[in-house]
Order: C-alpha cells, then structure tokens, then sequence
C-alpha cells in the first residue's frame, strides 16, 4: 500500500517509511536496507542499524565491518560509501521497520520506482505493509 502525506515542493527532506506486519520482518528489512547501496539517491535508516548503535555523533569504527557485512560489502568499500547508504539525520523511525531519506527533492517517477522495489522485495514473503512518505 503507498500512501502520501504531502506534496513534494520545498527544501524539506522526504522520507519514505515502510512499516512491515506479520513474522519474519528482520529479513526483509535487511533486504530493504540494501536497496540503499545500488540507489544512490536514497539512504537509509532501520532498526537493525540502531542495534547495531550506529550514533554519527560517536566513533563508529568499532561497528563497521558488523554493518558492512549487513549491507553484503567489503568494510573497505563499505567506509568508503557510508555516507552515502546511511541517513545521518536521526534515529526517528516511528512505528516504521525502516525509512528511506532522499538525498534531493523525488521526482513522481522516482518516488514509483523505489515504491516498486519495494513491493518486489516484501511480496514474496506474503506479509502485509505499508509505505508512506513524508517530511
């Protein structure tokens, strides 16, 4: 299900959150995560990153290879790319899994493609959810 909770204009940052129901999430989640290492107008932010204690204000060399190997890259090439995979914003998820936040404004066809991954990526597990974007 997508849903949108504003219009698209302005400077502020839109993030799409994807709230997943039913058993089994964390995978999907991971799964999710990675769209953000091939899509490099996303990055992203979840609940396993936040266990992991991903903080930007702290010395995060002691967990970088853990989160390299969740994203499935080398921690070479993974510290080389972090910035670009991982929000720096904030820890707010909500009562989302996971969010994506735009590096820039969306476009409409944009905002459709990553809705698409998306759905291909949870529908194979059966499991109900919901992607809503907001800033």
């Amino acid at each position: 299900m997508y849903r949108s909770e504003d219009n698209f204009e302005g400077n502020e940052v839109l993030r799409t959150y994807v709230k997943i129901v039913g058993e089994n999430v964390e995978p999907i989640v991971q799964k999710l995560a990675k769209l953000a290492v091939d899509s490099p107008e996303i990055c992203v932010w979840d609940y396993n990153i936040l266990n992991m204690g991903w903080n930007s204000q702290s010395d995060n060399q002691g967990i970088m290879e853990p989160v390299a190997e969740y994203f499935g890259m080398g921690a070479d090439i993974f510290e080389k790319e972090c910035d670009k995979i991982i929000v720096k914003s904030g820890t707010d998820l909500g009562d989302a899994n996971i969010y994506f936040e735009w590096l820039t404004p969306p476009s409409d066809e944009q905002i459709r493609t990553l809705t698409n991954r998306i759905n291909g990526i949870i529908k194979p597990f059966g499991n109900k959810y919901t992607v809503t974007n907001k800033k």
